[in-house]
């Protein structure tokens, strides 16, 4: 049989299983594929299926091919284990094609696409945790959760020098690690463009809330800092940045950033992705702009 008739006829066993009743797809369900398809927003297209988007809605795709999806891994991706991501090596789609699963109940529209030398074309799937549970049983793959590492952590907000007229005014954020056991702080990451936008101030000045000034970053170089007991490290930030007015303003301070532990690995995507901790860190500073 010719390899395309095949694919053909796969394709077309696995989405004519999702018409069987829902007791019988729960009963039995089908073993996860990755297809290549077009989509066609709202517009009922003949022989399109209707697909689930990334942020609940839902579309018409018309599929036809599947990308042969392997090694699975199913991860949290907030610190409450309530949202996870799917990710699936897979052949590379065509160009003008995006990415669908079939999860066992659903088509599900691929939240990202990418590549890279080790793994080859890859795609991921945002799914809430009773999807995540449910597909990886059916895959055969763990549900990977997020672990708590913040515990020791205790952080300080300063104003280093005070302020002067046309100097930095220097904010910073002071964290020590109190607990027996090491882990690594994220520095950088958010930091190219204008500032750092792991910090972020709301401020008031005479009473009224002061929108700060817009200015994106581009993600930016990303290290490790690795923090024994007892250890410390400081982030700063010019306040310039964000206020430029002169005038009194009383800052709430918070600094974003991410914890993974002191193992190899540690936080390495797809198989130690889990291992990340978000890490909010607030503060409260009175600070003057000359």
């Amino acid at each position: 049989m010719h390899r395309r008739t095949v694919l053909r006829f796969g394709l077309a066993s696995a989405l004519l299983a999702l018409a069987r009743p829902a007791d019988a797809r729960r009963a039995h369900p089908l073993a996860p594929q990755v297809f290549a398809g077009i989509s066609h927003g709202g517009a009922k297209v003949a022989g399109a299926l209707v697909t689930l988007r990334p942020d609940g809605g839902r579309e018409f795709v018309t599929t036809d091919g599947n990308l042969h999806a392997r090694a699975f891994h199913v991860f949290a991706i907030d610190n409450a284990s309530t949202r996870f991501l799917i990710w699936a090596q897979i052949d590379a789609p065509a160009p003008s094609r995006w990415v669908y699963l079939l999860d066992g109940q659903a088509l599900r529209m691929a939240s990202s696409t990418g590549s890279d030398d080790t793994t080859g074309a890859t795609a991921t799937f945002e799914v809430d945790a009773a999807t995540a549970k449910r597909f990886a049983r059916i895959a055969h793959v763990p549900v990977r959760r997020r672990t708590p590492l913040d515990g020791g952590l205790i952080a300080t907000w300063a104003n280093p020098g005070g302020a002067a007229r046309d100097q930095p005014i220097r904010i910073a954020i002071t964290v020590e690690n109190t607990a027996a056991s090491p882990v690594r702080f994220a520095i950088g990451g958010r930091n190219r463009g204008p500032r750092d936008n792991r910090f972020v101030f709301r401020a008031r000045k005479d009473g009224h809330e002061v929108t700060p000034l817009d200015a994106p970053d581009f993600g930016g170089l990303m290290q490790h800092q690795r923090l024994a007991t007892g250890e410390r490290v400081t982030v700063e930030a010019d306040l310039r940045a964000w206020f430029t007015a002169p005038g009194v303003y009383d800052l709430d301070c918070s600094y974003e950033g991410e914890l993974i532990p002191d193992t190899p690995d540690a936080g390495a995507w797809p198989g130690h992705a889990h291992e990340t901790w978000d890490y909010s860190a607030r503060g409260s500073l009175r600070v003057i702009v000359p």
